[in-house]
């Protein structure tokens, strides 16, 4: 795998996370076998087994 197609596969991830986060909740799980890469070239992260985000945020967070 070239260093850049690597890179993006990262940034698909994050995106993912980053709207999963978005959403209040958190992947929980995140490893290779649960990141799929389409004939297209798009990242997807599946089995996100979500959990809610205020389990794991620490106080500051949750007093806003």
């Amino acid at each position: 795998m070239l260093r850049l197609q690597a890179l993006q596969i990262i940034e698909g991830v994050c995106r993912s996370l980053d709207h999963t986060h978005r959403n209040g909740s958190a992947h929980g799980d995140i490893q290779p076998a649960k990141i799929l890469v389409t004939a297209e070239g798009h990242v997807r992260l599946i089995d996100h087994g979500t959990t809610p985000t205020p389990a794991y945020a620490s106080c500051e967070v949750l007093e806003g």
